[in-house]
């Protein structure tokens, strides 16, 4: 079961939407929109207008980009979550610490951002949106690097489904801590 269906599981949702699309950029249109634009959509094209809680995994998929441009998009997206949800609560899971290749993220961007910058830019914007956030630094307490290595398996995308299970249940428990019924 995926990280999304997890957390639902942990804050007991009785209705719950999965709008997660992977490897969308903030700003590069991977998709058919960028992520504000999406956002937008999904949220009035599916009238998702009572949300209690919303989620948003976190990636770092557009390193082209600055951090001013990817931290547009994400004020944009919540500007319309909270336009149209103004008493939900949004809890932001924080993009994975190391990259594809299981190293630790520590290089700079080719937008010129590090991945320190990035989270200093989420706490930010978390601030500014009354948002709580989810480390996946807290992650590495739980499980070991060797359950995510090897076999194509990485922190940002697990080898297997029983991993995928303890994140999910690990993520789901934080955003449970936050969320208020």
């Amino acid at each position: 079961m995926k990280i999304p269906y997890r957390i639902a599981n942990a804050v007991h949702a009785t209705d719950f939407v999965n709008l997660a699309v992977g490897g969308m950029g903030y700003v590069n249109p991977n998709y058919a929109a960028p992520f504000d634009q999406y956002v937008l959509t999904q949220t009035v094209q599916d009238q998702i207008t009572d949300a209690n809680l919303i989620t948003i995994q976190l990636g770092v998929n557009d390193g082209d980009y600055t951090l001013q441009q990817i931290e547009a998009s994400l004020r944009n997206a919540l500007n319309s979550i909270v336009s149209v949800n103004p008493k939900c609560q949004i809890v932001l899971i924080q993009a994975t610490p190391y990259t594809s290749d299981n190293r630790p993220f520590i290089s700079t961007m080719p937008g010129g951002w590090t991945l320190d910058s990035f989270y200093g830019m989420l706490g930010s914007v978390a601030h500014d949106f009354n948002c709580a956030t989810v480390p996946w630094y807290d992650l590495r307490l739980m499980l070991s690097w060797s359950d995510f290595s090897g076999a194509g398996g990485n922190w940002a995308h697990p080898k297997t489904a029983d991993i995928y299970y303890q994140m999910g249940n690990f993520i789901g428990g934080r955003v449970a801590q936050f969320y208020q019924n």
